[in-house]
């Protein structure tokens, strides 16, 4: 434990981490919350690509009622 920085260090996945026992949390280092950001990012822009076909769709079944 560091008592300067409040967090211990541990392994998590076979992988050394930081862990902070104040919030029970575990730090990851920066390469890896970029990655979990950018798959973060590619699943919402694939849900906005389908909710974008979906509205396309209603659109036009709203188009074909309307003549």
């Amino acid at each position: 434990p560091s008592t300067v920085l409040g967090l211990e260090l541990g392994e998590r996945d076979g992988v050394l981490r930081l862990y902070n026992p104040a919030t029970g949390e575990w730090l990851y280092p920066a390469w890896e919350r970029v990655d979990n950001a950018e798959a973060r990012a590619q699943h919402a822009e694939a849900r906005a690509q389908h909710a974008e076909a979906e509205l396309e769709k209603v659109r036009a079944a709203l188009k074909r009622l309307q003549h």
